[in-house]
Formats: C-alpha cells, sequence, structure tokens
C-alpha cells in the first residue's frame, strides 16, 4: 500500500492542461439552449447512459428542455449512477464542482445546477 501512495502522490503533481472542449458558443446559450441537460448529453455522457441500458427514445426525452427538468433527471438518475465514474461523468462533476460551486450532479443538485446554468447566459461566459 506504501509503493501505492507514492505512485498516486507523484501522479498528482503531473500538471495536465486538457484543451479538448465541445463547449457550445455563447450565441447558442443566448438563443434561448441554455438547458444544463441538453447541453451536458449531446456529446459523450449520452453514450455512456445508452451503454448502460437508457433506451434513446427516454434520452431524447430528456434532452427535451420544454420539459421539467426534475421529471428529465429522475428518467436518468439510475444510469448516470451507473456512468458517473467514467471519465466522461468524472469531468463534468469536476466541472460543476468548479464552475457553479456545485457538488456534483444528482437528484439534490440539479435544479440549483439548471438555474446557475441558465444564470450564466449572457456574452462571454464562455471566456
Amino acid at each position: 500500500m506504501e509503493e501505492y501512495e507514492e505512485i498516486l502522490d507523484n501522479i498528482r503533481q503531473i500538471p495536465v492542461i486538457d484543451t479538448h472542449e465541445h463547449l457550445v458558443q455563447s450565441e447558442d446559450l443566448l438563443q434561448g439552449r441554455d438547458d444544463v441537460l441538453q447541453k451536458f448529453l449531446i456529446h459523450y455522457m449520452s453514450s455512456d447512459l445508452i451503454s448502460s441500458g437508457l433506451d434513446s427514445e427516454v434520452l431524447a426525452i430528456t434532452r427535451d428542455s420544454e420539459r421539467d427538468l426534475v421529471h428529465r433527471w429522475k428518467l436518468i438518475e439510475d444510469y448516470w449512477e451507473f456512468c458517473r465514474h467514467t471519465g466522461y461523468g468524472r469531468a463534468l462533476d469536476d466541472s460543476v464542482r468548479e464552475i457553479y460551486g456545485i457538488d456534483g450532479i444528482r437528484g439534490s443538485t440539479i435544479e440549483e445546477l439548471g438555474e446557475k446554468f441558465r444564470g450564466v447566459n449572457r456574452p462571454g461566459h464562455m471566456r
């Protein structure tokens, strides 16, 4: 176990800069496409959810920003828990923590996250 801790400490000191992202342009947010689930499920995390058993029709409902956020979250919550420790799930949780000050994406945080996500919907947010 001592070797593990030593290796882990060394790994944690390696600087990593990841500039690969799939951020939407500010203009997209400003044009009413500012729904947190719609944006977070536009790419890889949705594939993880499908791989964990989520039906693609349910995924489509979850991306529909005209529907209630909490209701849509409940449709995917169990699948999200299966996927939250994948690279994509962890990246989303880390981002939510760093950008919005919310401790991860879950039923108890989804409404606050949705509000904060919409609240930053103004020019310059992505900078």
